[in-house]
């Protein structure tokens, strides 16, 4: 009965994850899951955040983590701006992790990524990286997004 209850947990989890893509020669994430979108391109509604729960494995030592976002459109890739507080990761650590992370330890980042007004409604590649205080990749990927209005 245990191991029934353990592989029906393990399914529930893998079935949640939205399929995202490497970066090039950069540390993936085990998980990542953004809120309504099973399947990319995910649809995004101007004006709200979509919600990114990323689980990764601290692969060294990490006092501090920032958050990057680069979106590519028609193949221009421009950095996308994050206020002090979006890009601040350890501040939105979940399950009661806190930075300075240890090497091994488990983690889930919850990043609302916020989708502007004024945003065109159009397919972009969106980039996420998290990197540490001396600018080392922690984890990164990237997915395709829809932005659409109400």
């Amino acid at each position: 009965m245990f191991r029934l209850a353990v592989l029906c947990m393990c399914l529930l989890s893998v079935a949640s994850a939205t399929p995202v893509n490497k970066c090039d020669g950069k540390p993936f994430p085990s998980q990542v899951r953004i809120k309504d979108c099973n399947q990319p391109p995910c649809a995004v509604v101007k004006g709200t955040t979509a919600n990114f729960q990323v689980d990764f494995e601290a692969a060294f030592p990490i006092k501090i983590m920032t958050t990057k976002v680069r979106a590519t459109v028609l193949g221009l890739t421009v950095n996308y701006p994050l206020d002090d507080e979006q890009a601040n990761t350890c501040a939105h650590l979940l399950y009661g992790s806190y930075c300075p992370l240890d090497r091994g330890e488990d983690i889930t980042y919850n990043f609302d990524f916020p989708v502007g007004n004024s945003y065109p409604e159009i397919g972009v590649n969106v980039e996420v990286s998290l990197e540490d205080e001396s600018k080392k990749v922690v984890t990164c990927f990237n997915v395709d997004i829809k932005v659409k209005s109400h």
